[in-house]
């Protein structure tokens, strides 16, 4: 099957939309959205292209060779509801991993690239009894301790079966059901109105499919509220809480230990910064020479290492903020979570 919209992508592609990967071993390519197409474009203009490339594997000649789900949006976002009532299906917390038939061999993607951690690990848990009908891509959510983003799913290791697609991205439940002693089959909750949430509120949420094979997803309030706090993670929202009085320790007890980690380890580094800056602004201030002329000070002052908080300390004014704002570091996130953005 060609892709029809190949120009438009790989204009997309040119603007820095839309990225693409090729395979290190194999004449493969996939593409997937960036975050400037996020900031960008909304549910109601998403262009059709790039809502392809979500993990969309095309040959040289632009045929295609295995997809991922084209991009779907919150149920909030959309206008319309689709005639029927939808399915509710287990929204499984991990990445997205697409295995796939190339040439006599199994081969594994997240949505945007061939050699991931992610990727090499879902490898690794492929069974060898596992053969992928040629032709067909099988959606998985990895799972593992070393990839968790916000559920705590303890030591759990496993590849949960999501979908069966075609190459035209419709859904093949009939070989899903082949495969079901190999895998973990994401939990179904049944069909119910599209308004009406199931009971078991935990998790990150739900994907609804509706008889035509339009999908939404609803993600749970306390999910929304720590995969925010996971996203807005940098050197700068620790930098602005510390100056603003708050304990960014307290904020970010609750992510995974890594994270946890990082955070506590920037944390510390600039409250040391900090106290490095006010202690070595009071000791020259008290070095000053006893005098009650402006100009003699400034003098002085210029020998100083932060004369502005030495004239600060003269004049009886705080001096915190403003050594805050003398280690403001540069914007630096967590590596952890820049790949789990790319996978």
């Amino acid at each position: 099957m060609e892709y029809p919209r190949l120009q438009e992508l790989e204009q997309f592609v040119a603007g820095g939309f839309c990225s693409k990967r090729k395979h290190p071993q194999h004449p493969l390519w996939i593409y997937n959205y960036t975050s400037r197409a996020q900031h960008t474009y909304g549910a109601q203009n998403w262009p059709e292209a790039l809502r392809d490339a979500r993990g969309l594997i095309l040959s040289p000649e632009g045929f295609v060779v295995a997809r991922g789900f084209r991009k779907f949006f919150n149920l909030s976002q959309l206008q319309t509801w689709p005639e029927g009532k939808p399915e509710f299906w287990e929204k499984a917390d991990g990445s997205l991993i697409l295995a796939f038939d190339f040439n006599g061999e199994v081969l594994c993607s997240t949505r945007g690239s061939f050699e991931s951690p992610q990727a090499q690990w879902a490898a690794t848990m492929i069974p060898r009894t596992f053969s992928p009908r040629s032709g067909f891509t099988y959606c998985f959510e990895a799972i593992y301790p070393g990839n968790r983003i916000v559920v705590d799913y303890g030591q759990s290791e496993e590849l949960v079966l999501l979908a069966v697609l075609d190459r035209g991205g419709m859904d093949r439940d009939d070989l899903k059901a082949e495969i079901g002693m190999l895998f973990r089959a994401a939990r179904f909750h049944g069909e119910r109105e599209a308004s009406e949430l199931p009971h078991e509120l935990a998790g990150e949420g739900f994907v609804l499919r509706w008889p035509c094979g339009t999908r939404a997803k609803v993600k749970l309030d306390e999910y929304l509220r720590v995969h925010r706090l996971i996203f807005e993670l940098s050197t700068r929202s620790i930098w602005e809480m510390l100056r603003a009085g708050e304990d960014p320790d307290v904020k970010y007890a609750e992510l995974a230990g890594d994270l946890r980690a990082w955070a506590a380890d920037r944390c510390r580094a600039y409250r040391y910064d900090h106290s490095v800056v006010l202690d070595t602004a009071r000791q020259d201030f008290s070095a000053a020479p006893s005098t009650g002329n402006r100009r003699e000070f400034a003098a002085f002052a210029k020998t100083c290492k932060y004369p502005n908080l030495v004239f600060r300390l003269l004049d009886g004014k705080r001096i915190d903020g403003e050594a805050w704002k003398l280690i403001e570091p540069s914007f630096e996130r967590p590596s952890g979570v820049e790949a789990l953005e790319d996978a």
